[in-house]
């Protein structure tokens, strides 16, 4: 368990998310919907629009492990909460023949409610699926505005965190999502990342810890396409 809680610190101090102090493109230039998009919206202007949120700033953060080949997500919007479903062949140590070190995967990007909406983003969760092992560790951080950190641990299966609050009344957030695959672990399958949303003036309820369940129902439907790309 220690090696990869080490390996956290490490990369959330690196310089490699700058790409979020950008300004918001003005107008998103594609619908979202339930598209899958490949890695090649890293690094660039893209942005899209799901429901009532503008998604951009996609950036890799430096430090990290290069995504692997066959990696997609799609943006699910299931109001009031919409999830950034990853797939992929996300590799640790044992995949390589073991004995080697935890893998830290992860990306950035800035969620925003579309202008005239009158919504605000009210918290978030994280969580992952893997096929086997130990010591796996999915974190969302929200750094702008600051927030706590959602983090989900597991052996197999799926680890849900629990929903944390967002600064009250923010219309747009920066979030660094990171996974870091143990040595141990043969390969994570993909993780969501789920907002929760709530009308500007309504102090929102208590949120399901599983909320981001629906997410995965679709996502198992999007890994047959994964497999084909791979």
């Amino acid at each position: 368990m220690a090696l990869a809680f080490k390996a956290l610190p490490a990369v959330l101090a690196l310089g490699g998310f700058s790409a979020l102090a950008t300004a918001l493109p003005a107008q998103a230039q594609t619908d979202c919907g339930f598209g899958v998009f490949t890695a090649s919206v890293l690094n660039t202007s893209f942005s899209c629009v799901a429901g009532d949120k503008i998604y951009s700033n996609f950036t890799s953060l430096a430090g990290t492990n290069a995504l692997p080949e066959n990696f997609r997500f799609s943006i699910i919007d299931a109001a009031p909460q919409h999830t950034i479903s990853t797939l992929g062949t996300f590799s640790g140590g044992a995949a390589i023949g073991g004995g080697g070190v935890a893998k830290t995967y992860g990306i950035g990007y800035r969620v925003s409610i579309a202008p005239g909406e009158p919504r605000v983003i009210s918290s978030f969760t994280t969580d992952f699926t893997l096929t086997e092992g130990l010591n796996n560790i999915k974190t969302l951080q929200a750094i702008l505005p600051p927030a706590g950190t959602a983090t989900a641990i597991r052996t197999n299966g799926t680890a849900p965190s629990v929903p944390v609050a967002i600064t009250p009344g923010a219309t747009s957030v920066d979030f660094i999502s990171q996974m870091v695959v143990s040595a141990t672990t043969v390969q994570v399958t993909g993780w969501n990342d789920t907002l929760f949303q709530t009308d500007a003036n309504v102090v929102p309820g208590p949120l399901p810890i599983l909320g981001a369940g629906i997410a995965f129902g679709y996502s198992r439907k999007l890994r047959s396409r994964i497999k084909a790309l791979s």
